[in-house]
């Protein structure tokens, strides 16, 4: 297969999204998410988006890497590679591979971080093939929503309420002048007890980038309250991905 790898453009970005996720069901940034990534990013960051693009315009792979934590280490990179199973054989992931690692050298990578699902032995083998080793395992859990019952937890919400710790969405919070602030302070002090990795920009800057992400709910968007302080969140997404809950 006859193919060139050049920089992705946002005209790309359909053909970028329809590639991810034909490649990996993890795959959940849309055209608007990757869009965001490039106004927010900072011009200090290394990252570029590589396109694999045969005849006609037509992608066949793509690969991206960038800093993964530029204020702490910026040696250290995460990068993926992309390519429709039905494509897979033709020499387009070695050839984004050997484009991204020549990309990289002078930068001098002490560290690249991807990661990949245990259900693509095809996609492990490459990564093996090239020196990754697995560091970290993840399960991945689905709840049906058309079963769950979310009043068999009542009894666990009233006794963390009577410990005095409260439940709200940001939606409920909306109310408060103070809200964003709030929330802002809970991740500098996560980063400064070394739960957060890399450096929080400006409030401004950062408050600005959460209100901009396409898919936040604010209604799906929970946050555990002390007080006056804000101490944990957990957040749902429109895509359907699940955040994590956090602890302040």
């Amino acid at each position: 297969m006859e193919f060139t790898i050049r920089l992705a453009t946002q005209a790309d970005y359909p053909q970028m999204v329809a590639i991810g996720r034909n490649a990996t069901a993890d795959y959940v940034k849309s055209v608007d998410d990757l869009v965001l990534s490039d106004q927010a990013r900072s011009t200090n960051i290394v990252a570029r988006k590589l396109v694999a693009e045969a005849a006609n315009h037509l992608l066949v792979g793509m690969a991206t890497y960038s800093q993964s934590a530029p204020a702490d280490d910026p040696h250290q990179f995460n990068v993926w590679f992309f390519v429709p199973p039905a494509l897979q054989g033709n020499g387009i992931g070695k050839r984004l591979y050997a484009q991204v690692m020549a990309e990289l050298m002078p930068y001098q990578p002490s560290r690249l971080e991807t990661g990949v699902r245990s259900d693509l032995p095809r996609a492990v083998r490459f990564l093996e093939e090239r020196g990754f080793v697995t560091v970290n395992n993840e399960c991945e859990m689905h709840l049906d929503l058309t079963t769950f019952n979310p009043d068999r937890f009542q009894a666990e919400r009233q006794r963390v309420e009577r410990e005095g710790i409260h439940l709200k969405t940001l939606d409920e919070l909306s109310d408060d002048p103070d809200r964003d602030a709030k929330l802002y302070e809970m991740h500098l002090r996560r980063q400064a007890a070394g739960m957060e990795a890399g450096g929080l920009p400006p409030f401004s800057e950062w408050i600005e980038r959460f209100r901009q992400w396409p898919r936040v709910l604010l209604g799906g968007f929970c946050v555990a309250i002390a007080g006056e302080q804000y101490i944990g969140q957990s957040n749902a997404l429109a895509s359907g991905m699940f955040g994590e809950l956090e602890y302040g």
